[in-house]
């Protein structure tokens, strides 16, 4: 389930649902490029989409992290380095998808 806070962002449910998303039905086999090209088509869809806020349309950008299971010894040790791949885009100017 997709989330605003009081100030009209997206709270950590948003990160949650991706994560439950891409684990469970999307992307359960797919390799780092096939994750990539995902997270690269919901980044433009959501760039695109109209999101309006008390009557006034805002932008919504979207960052992500990308990290594949079979290169990683544990699936905590993946979720890790998605994590900090998903740090290296909001820090590296946000809208973006990071995977090395």
């Amino acid at each position: 389930m997709w989330v605003w806070d009081e100030f009209g962002f997206f709270k950590e449910t948003a990160r949650t649902e991706m994560y439950t998303l891409c684990k469970h039905e999307a992307l359960p086999i797919t390799d780092t490029k096939g994750g990539v090209i995902f997270a690269e088509k919901v980044r433009k869809h959501v760039q695109k989409a109209k999101f309006m806020y008390k009557g006034k349309r805002i932008e919504v950008t979207v960052s992500c992290g990308v990290s594949e299971r079979k290169r990683q010894a544990s699936l905590e040790t993946t979720i890790k380095y998605a994590d900090d791949n998903l740090y290296k885009a909001k820090n590296g100017g946000r809208n973006q998808v990071v995977y090395k």
